[in-house]
């Protein structure tokens, strides 16, 4: 494999190492990287050499150019002549005079402004932006991949203007919703920058995206029915997954919660200690019809990998996604939805609300149990998770 080109979860990147006596110039960054958003080494290739290039003669340029301001800076005044024996002297103007020497070396002038200090070499702060971001690992690796895409048409911070921005994120083809989560992580590096080097206070950024009529709400997430629920699980030809929808058919608990190696199993309870919120922190009783299944999901537990930010449901929950829509299912339902069915059927059992959300890890719905009730007790909750009932799942 060329040593510019790296893979990282199917995706190809350039990088290209910075040499050590060139990284100071650099705020210290060791290398360059940036992603080709492409699984095709065919396509990699030429892309990587083209930044690779490029970032060559960034360092090559930077060392050249920044030395020859450092000089003109110094001079001041220079001899230009003599007249009647007095030597006739002339002010330097070094922004000038590097705009010579980098036309004769045939250097760019947006190198030239960004050596003056005129504008900022975007790509350059990103690692340093996004090392200090405190968010969730995927939203910081959502709004870098962002940024990383932005900056490959806007290099330099001149580059960067109302109109400009708004043609690019038109040109995406996705939709408002997603223009307006690429555009605040945009934002937010942009905010980094201008705090650092005190940048024209003007916002390129305002009304970039047009706005747009409210419309009728898309199709909402919904409830599976059981029997499309058991359907789904009578296709599928994973055994783990089927443990899983199972077991979350009868408790109502989130695929993150079920995979967690912090939630704790036994053939009576199920205790999650690692929720979303706190009043995801609960113990659910083990309703009668999947106690058998308990020590067979503990194992197969143990055999799910995590993502890159550490999500162990991840993998086992895009083939629930792919199966679902194999089955011809739309976006309506996913596997969250199961959550919204255990609640139905609870209601329609005659199970209180508060102890329906006592289940399924929900705030309670008044005041007065959300502030003062300690909880359903644990026979109360086994009782109506009992009440639950599906058609034949084996069938």
């Amino acid at each position: 494999m060329p040593k510019y080109l790296e893979k990282q979860h199917n995706t190809w990147f350039a990088v290209y190492t910075i040499p050590k006596a060139q990284r100071h110039r650099f705020g210290g960054k060791i290398r360059f990287k940036q992603t080709l958003q492409t699984d095709s080494l065919r396509v990699a290739q030429p892309l990587a050499l083209r930044l690779v290039s490029e970032w060559k003669a960034i360092v090559a340029d930077n060392d050249l150019l920044s030395a020859a301001y450092k000089q003109l800076l110094t001079l001041g005044r220079e001899s230009i002549g003599e007249y009647k024996g007095q030597i006739i002297y002339q002010d330097v103007d070094p922004k000038y005079e590097l705009r010579q020497i980098a036309a004769d070396e045939g250097i760019s002038i947006q190198r030239v402004k960004e050596i003056t200090g005129e504008v900022i070499h975007l790509p350059r702060y990103i690692d340093k932006w996004s090392s200090g971001l405190t968010l969730a690992p995927k939203t910081i690796a959502m709004m870098s991949s962002d940024v990383q895409r932005f900056v490959v048409q806007f290099k330099y911070s001149g580059d960067i203007n109302h109109r400009a921005v708004r043609t690019y994120l038109a040109g995406l083809g996705v939709t408002v919703q997603t223009q307006r989560r690429i555009l605040s992580g945009i934002k937010n590096y942009w905010n980094f920058l201008q705090d650092k080097f005190e940048l024209d206070d003007a916002d390129p950024f305002i009304n970039a995206i047009p706005r747009t009529k409210t419309k009728a709400p898309g199709k909402a997430r919904k409830d599976w029915q059981p029997e499309d629920l058991v359907r789904a699980y009578r296709a599928a030809k994973d055994t783990d997954l089927k443990l899983l929808i199972r077991i979350a058919a009868y408790t109502g608990a989130r695929r993150e919660e079920l995979c967690s190696p912090t939630t704790e199993f036994n053939q009576d309870t199920i205790r999650i200690v690692d929720a979303k919120t706190s009043a995801g922190i609960r113990t659910v009783p083990v309703h009668d019809d999947i106690k058998p299944l308990i020590n067979d999901w503990v194992a197969a537990r143990k055999n799910l990998k995590p993502n890159k930010f550490g999500d162990m449901s991840d993998a086992i929950g895009k083939r629930f996604g792919r199966l679902k829509t194999e089955l011809g299912y739309d976006k309506s339902l996913v596997f969250h939805s199961i959550r919204a069915t255990v609640a139905t059927l609870l209601e329609n059992a005659g199970v209180p609300e508060g102890v329906s959300a006592d289940i399924v890890g929900h705030e309670k719905p008044n005041m007065t149990y959300g502030l003062y009730s300690g909880g359903a007790s644990l026979d109360v909750k086994r009782k109506a998770i009992n009440l639950l009932k599906y058609p034949e799942w084996d069938a």
